[in-house]
């Protein structure tokens, strides 16, 4: 009688909690409707962003990425940090929404995408740049939408920085500055007093003297030059010419001119 009852405790049926267990939690038929209508009608894009410009899109706070959501009715899933330039993926049920969303996200994107542009400066160029009060620097940030970097007063030639969004605008901006400089340094060029010798043979000193010193006076004042001839008792046919940059050339060759129209004498010059 024992073994046939423990027949029947073998052979009885699994309890209805038991089934429950082993088929786990039940579907019910209008979830499994509104799980296929989301995979069916969901639209998604995706996009590729670099992982220094996810904190672009979530925002201070996740306040950017908030704000898409609900202006564009989408999910918006950000790859996790340190992740391997995964892109974003935005997700909604309707097209043209996820669309605008997603060049939204883009827009914002290349935005916050910099060019940068280096400049080699002399340290003695710096204040062209910067301006009186920093007039000029504020001026071309201002106008080419970008921030200049000057290296800090006293390091040794470090390269200026010009930083924007926009590629060409950078570029832009840096011709200017490098126009700035240019025109420094030619303006300081031809303001700058320089000396220059020229050789012309001691017997014709007397040439360029001219009667009563008329000739050297003559193109002394006229060319705004200083002309300093070897002493009499020296023999060197040095001749110095003094002055800014434009008036010498022209005087040396006002003199060259001097000698060769007065004793047919042919020099190897350029002048």
């Amino acid at each position: 009688m024992q073994n046939i009852k423990s027949e029947r405790r073998q052979h009885q049926p699994v309890t209805k909690m038991t089934e429950k267990k082993a088929k786990g939690p039940t579907v019910t038929p209008q979830l499994a409707r509104m799980r296929g209508q989301w995979v069916q009608e969901t639209k998604e894009v995706t996009i590729k962003a670099p992982n220094n410009m996810l904190g672009v899109v979530v925002g201070p706070g996740g306040s950017t990425i908030k704000e898409i959501q609900e202006k564009y009715k989408v999910r918006v899933s950000v790859p996790q940090k340190g992740s391997k330039d995964q892109p974003l993926r935005v997700v909604g049920l309707d097209k043209g929404l996820v669309h605008d969303a997603a060049d939204h996200i883009k827009a914002l994107v290349q935005k916050a995408v910099t060019t940068t542009v280096t400049i080699k400066a002399p340290n003695n160029m710096l204040g062209v740049v910067v301006g009186p009060g920093g007039s000029t620097i504020k001026e071309i940030q201002e106008k080419y939408k970008v921030r200049v970097s000057v290296p800090q007063k006293g390091s040794k030639d470090q390269p200026l920085r010009v930083v924007g969004p926009d590629k060409g605008l950078v570029q832009d901006a840096a011709v200017h500055i490098e126009s700035l400089m240019a025109y420094e340094k030619e303006r300081r060029r031809l303001s700058t007093p320089v000396s220059q010798t020229v050789f012309i043979p001691k017997a014709h000193h007397g040439l360029i003297i001219g009667r009563q010193g008329q000739n050297i006076r003559y193109l002394s004042l006229t060319r705004r030059i200083t002309i300093v001839l070897p002493p009499k008792n020296v023999i060197s046919d040095e001749v110095t010419v003094t002055g800014l940059p434009d008036q010498v050339d022209q005087g040396v060759r006002d003199l060259v001119n001097l000698v060769k129209s007065s004793t047919h004498i042919c020099y190897n010059s350029d002048f």
